[in-house]
């Protein structure tokens, strides 16, 4: 993605996404591709706390 002029973030935390995605604007990310299956905090409830 990166070679196609897309700017790309990864994260292996679901808490360290969190914390990132809860300081930047709401609007800076046009897609957020998440794992259901992440340990300790899924990629649903992730989504229901952003």
């Amino acid at each position: 993605m990166h070679s196609e002029g897309y700017h790309v973030d990864s994260y292996s935390s679901p808490y360290e996404a969190l914390g990132h995605f809860s300081h930047i604007d709401p609007y800076f990310y046009d897609l957020i591709i998440m794992d259901i299956r992440m340990p300790e905090l899924n990629g649903i409830l992730l989504y229901s706390k952003i």
